[in-house]
């Protein structure tokens, strides 16, 4: 009972050691933005995006966004210039590791911004 107990405890530990999270984070003149990654296996993970306008002038009531990787959104409507993506997740893809580095363009009212995108 005592070896079930401790393997038991061994296989939690591993399974929660294997769980990581990263925050990847930029900004330009008018746009801040924060991907949270969480992977929970190397072939499972949830991520969420945020992007806040910070720029001097009133932000704009929708936005368009496309990854370096593909991922992308169009017409996205901000909520008090910003927008807080819904939680995705994958199964069976390639995990984000967090020496990756994203960029993304942002592009509103006829005006674009390149942001890199770094762990921190």
């Amino acid at each position: 009972m005592k070896k079930i107990f401790i393997l038991l405890l061994l296989s939690i530990t591993l399974i929660a050691c294997s769980q990581n999270s990263f925050d990847f984070i930029g900004d330009s003149d008018n746009w801040e933005v924060t991907y949270h990654v969480s992977t929970k296996s190397e072939s499972s993970q949830s991520s969420n995006l945020e992007i806040r306008y910070i720029g001097n002038n009133n932000p704009p009531e929708q936005i368009n966004y496309k990854f370096d990787n593909g991922k992308e959104g169009t017409n996205i409507r901000l909520d008090e210039g910003t927008y807080k993506g819904v939680n995705s997740q994958c199964s069976g893809c390639n995990t984000t590791q967090e020496s990756e580095e994203f960029v993304i363009t942002i592009e509103w009212d006829e005006k674009e911004e390149v942001i890199d995108l770094s762990s921190e």
